[in-house]
């Protein structure tokens, strides 16, 4: 996010694990790598998620992975 734009990440969308102190895992002014998973206009909130990232990531490398396997089947 920018310099004046504020994103919210709560704790159930840091990681898949249950998270009991965010302190331990994460630290004040750290940069993470985030999905936007809401945006409220009316509000202008914008919720993130660690886990959603990473599932786009996961689901993407298993895309990369089938077509590089069809491929050399081929």
């Amino acid at each position: 996010m920018g310099e004046d734009i504020t994103s919210y990440l709560k704790a159930g969308e840091i990681s898949e694990n249950c998270v009991d102190d965010v302190i331990l895992i994460l630290k004040i002014g750290e940069e993470v790598e985030v999905a936007i998973v809401n945006v409220d206009r009316r509000t202008r909130n914008i919720s993130v998620s660690i886990k959603a990232k990473n599932s786009v990531e996961e689901k993407e490398a298993m895309k990369n992975y089938n077509k590089q396997s069809s491929d050399a089947a081929a």
